[in-house]
């Protein structure tokens, strides 16, 4: 078989032998029965895998889409899943240091006024460094940070008079 072919195999609906100049390899090309476009998955390559075990995994193959399954569609979901977690695991972890920023910058200063605003800046600078490097989805709820803060006397005073 000459390199750059690819032959179909008598009897056997779909199985093909490619060849390349190094290799030669075992193909199922089919028709999905999700979205019936044509596609095909490699079996194996020869003679790692002969003649009688290409048919077989063929078979299998033949087996899995009758009961309507896409193995080629499987296996690319499968692929894009391991490399979302690939690239979730390479990214630093968002912190309460990164989220503070973002949400002063995206909700506080657009929500309040520039007293508020610099008031929440300041409580951010002043007392967050305890919980700074906590990952967000780790980190405490607000109510449990908050209760550890010191009292504010010049407040208290004022929040008493109203």
């Amino acid at each position: 078989m000459p390199p750059g072919t690819d032959e179909g195999i008598d009897g056997f609906v779909g199985l093909r032998m490619a060849a390349t100049i190094k290799r030669r390899t075992w193909i199922d090309r089919y028709r999905s029965p999700l979205d019936g476009k044509m596609k095909q998955i490699k079996l194996g390559e020869w003679p790692a895998l002969p003649f009688a075990a290409a048919i077989a995994a063929w078979e299998e193959q033949c087996r899995i889409r009758s009961s309507g399954l896409d193995v080629a569609l499987n296996r690319k979901l499968e692929r894009q899943r391991l490399l979302e977690q690939q690239f979730e695991a390479s990214r630093p972890p968002y912190t309460v240091r990164m989220a503070c920023p973002d949400y002063y910058n995206e909700h506080i200063r657009k929500a309040r006024k520039t007293k508020g605003a610099e008031l929440v800046k300041y409580m951010f600078e002043q007392y967050l460094a305890p919980i700074e490097n906590i990952e967000v989805k780790n980190a405490p709820s607000a109510s449990s940070c908050f209760s550890r803060l010191p009292t504010f006397p010049r407040w208290q005073a004022s929040f008493a008079a109203n």
